[in-house]
């Protein structure tokens, strides 16, 4: 028990501020919507069908749009932890319900998981193959269905 005290202190103490969920922040759904149009195959076909739209041009294309790709991944990364870790101090705490540790625990194999594929996915692109379908909304959905598990907590406790 104390080892437990211990860690949710510490956690607590490198982390003064924990997210405010009941915030006007902007919802996963939104904030990551364009990453289901970076990887589109149909915005290479349309400039492929451009004048002066060579290789080089497409390889540049695909390396941005790539970088980007990433870009909202490390992103959402960093939001899932927070949520994560906000998570794991409500169900230290007990005021969460009893089965929030396994709701962790599959929300972040999905999440992860996702995440990978997507990476992969994106690694692909940016070398000129095509995915077959690139998606993150299982990871976003994941993170949404988080949130608004935190969120129900949250408005509990108050």
């Amino acid at each position: 028990m104390a080892v437990a005290s211990a860690a949710v202190l510490r956690r607590l103490w490198a982390c003064p501020e924990l997210p405010d969920f009941n915030s006007s922040r902007e919802a996963p759904e939104s904030k990551y919507a364009p990453m289901g149009r970076l990887l589109s195959q149909e915005d290479v076909e349309f400039l492929r069908s451009q004048p002066g739209f060579g290789r080089e041009a497409e390889r540049r294309f695909r390396r941005e749009r790539a970088r980007v790709f990433r870009a909202y991944c490390r992103s959402m990364r960093h939001d899932f932890s927070l949520v994560i870790a906000a998570a794991r101090v409500i169900a230290a705490s007990g005021q969460g319900p009893q089965d929030v540790s396994g709701d962790l625990m599959a929300l972040n194999v999905t999440f992860q998981r996702t995440l990978w594929k997507a990476n992969f996915a994106v690694l692909l692109f940016e070398y000129g193959w095509t995915p077959a379908v690139v998606s993150a909304s299982p990871a976003v959905d994941a993170l949404s269905r988080l949130r608004q598990r935190l969120d129900l907590v949250s408005f509990a406790a108050a």
